[in-house]
């Protein structure tokens, strides 16, 4: 097997994207590290270099994956006025569940393996950071004068998340009616007045 030379910050965040694509295609029991290896071209111990163990590229992946959410969220905000951030956020969460571009099955992947201390923490972690930064998008665009006042931030960024998680649930599990699944994404980019 002969690797192409990468910089060790490439080489990791190859690492990272192939084990993306397979812990969302096969779960974390389905997904050796052999497996990620092959599909990365290189071998195991390269791996090894970058992670202590595959519950440790596990659980990078699962932050990775939030810190790229999250960072696309905050272009989204820097791009827009405070009325279209919901309704922008709410559009580049639905392009990314279409086009796969984020891995909503690694996400329910991580709610089942919750169990798991670590997996549970990072998981915990995960939504009261996208619920903070909801919230404080909430309350920014309320101040300036975007959103009514009478509405709690809080409550309604959890009401954000809630809507998410189903939207997540089908795209991988095709839950809903499609009319009724549209209806919901377009309800997650309203705020209820």
């Amino acid at each position: 097997m002969s690797a192409t030379r990468l910089s060790a910050q490439a080489r990791r965040r190859q690492i990272l994207q192939v084990a993306t694509r397979l812990f969302a295609r096969n779960g974390y029991p389905g997904t050796t590290t052999q497996a990620i290896a092959s599909e990365a071209g290189i071998t195991e111990p390269v791996i090894y270099r970058h992670f202590e163990n595959k519950a440790d590229l596990y659980l990078a992946v699962l932050a990775h994956a939030l810190d790229d959410l999250l960072e696309q969220w905050q272009t989204i905000r820097a791009a827009e006025p405070p009325e279209r951030w919901l309704p922008a956020l709410s559009d580049d969460y639905r392009r990314a569940l279409r086009e796969g571009s984020w891995p909503a099955p690694l996400q329910l992947d991580a709610l089942a393996n919750a169990r798991v201390s670590a997996v549970r923490t990072l998981t915990r972690d995960h939504y009261r950071r996208v619920q903070e930064f909801l919230a404080a998008t909430i309350a920014e665009a309320q101040e300036r004068g975007a959103l009514p006042t009478r509405l709690d931030p809080e409550l309604e960024a959890w009401r954000f998340v809630a809507l998410g998680l189903l939207m997540s649930a089908d795209a991988v599990a095709g839950l809903l009616p499609a009319e009724t699944a549209d209806r919901l994404a377009d309800g997650l980019a309203q705020v209820r007045s």
